[in-house]
């Protein structure tokens, strides 16, 4: 069906860790499912690397299965930059109670 839409795939797209992703570096068929793998795999698929149908057939997963993959997947990636941005935060209010420290020392 892509071909019929003149579609083409990207080479690579960038992985759920940030790094380049390609065909070649996603999971073997029989691999042991870890946190990584699957989310290896939906970065593939979101960024049309590997279609929603080929990632079915490639690695024996289901619809629904699949999707609890990308629920997994984007529940972390929600509580790291949450906790980021928790952590952004208390940097720039020592920031700001250093520079009113030094301040008030000016004055």
């Amino acid at each position: 069906m892509l071909e019929r839409l003149n579609f083409r795939r990207p080479a690579r797209v960038i992985g759920a860790d940030g790094h380049p992703l390609t065909l070649a570096d996603l999971p073997a068929r029989d691999a042991r499912w870890n946190d990584k793998r699957k989310a290896q795999v939906v970065a593939a698929v979101r960024g049309n690397l590997l279609s929603f149908e080929e990632a079915m057939r490639r690695y024996g997963l289901s619809p629904g299965e699949f999707r609890a993959w990308e629920g997994e997947v984007f529940a972390c990636l929600a509580a790291r930059r949450r906790a980021t941005e928790r952590r952004e935060f208390r940097l720039l209010r020592r920031e700001v109670h250093a520079f009113a420290r030094k301040r008030a020392q000016a004055v």
